[in-house]
């Protein structure tokens, strides 16, 4: 579907393309990883989360400089955001499915992932829940309106967001759609 996609737009083509070259950027830059030194991945979906994790990112950069920092996106208008980010190493998610985005996990070793918002692909966080990584979903908002709250929608992804260690949602109106989501009552804050 998405290859269909990237035949009529131009902004889909470059997504779809971006994809399959991000695993190999990946992999080059793990080959050349320099020591042990924990790593956490952030994720956003386009610029504007990219722009809302910065503070956290950056504060994680001053009070543990050993870290290793990974970011990932999965829209095109994220890209010149993603350059001016202090990571060791960026590029587009990998479509979510296991095989893909499993590789990107194995390349990096994350031990925390850090999604903005609600960009939550349930390959990418259960993954990482069961390679030992931690969890924590930042600024996260829900609309009244979100067709995440769709009972299909629900059922799809509610194991991932119950995997969640940390939620800090954005205002006090958007637990209770998070708790929907399936959000753990105890992660959020």
């Amino acid at each position: 579907m998405a290859g269909l996609a990237a035949l009529v737009s131009p902004r889909w083509r470059e997504a779809h393309q971006g994809r399959r070259a991000s695993l190999h950027r990946f992999a080059a830059w793990a080959s050349t990883r320099p020591g042990p030194a924990p790593l956490v991945l952030f994720h956003a979906s386009s610029a504007g989360e990219l722009r809302q994790a910065e503070p956290v990112l950056r504060r994680l950069r001053d009070r543990h400089p050993e870290c290793r920092v990974a970011v990932t996106w999965f829209s095109p208008s994220a890209v010149p955001a993603a350059s001016e980010l202090p990571a060791d190493v960026s590029g587009y998610l990998p479509y979510d499915v296991p095989e893909e985005v499993g590789a990107l996990l194995d390349l990096l070793r994350p031990v925390l992932v850090v999604v903005t918002k609600l960009d939550v692909w349930p390959e990418l966080v259960l993954g990482a829940r069961a390679r030992g990584a931690r969890l924590a979903l930042i600024a996260a908002t829900v609309r009244p309106s979100s067709g995440r709250l769709h009972w299909v929608a629900r059922a799809a992804t509610r194991r991932a967001y119950a995997a969640f260690d940390l939620v800090a949602a954005a205002s006090d109106p958007e637990v209770e759609r998070l708790l929907r989501l399936g959000v753990r009552a105890e992660a959020v804050t």
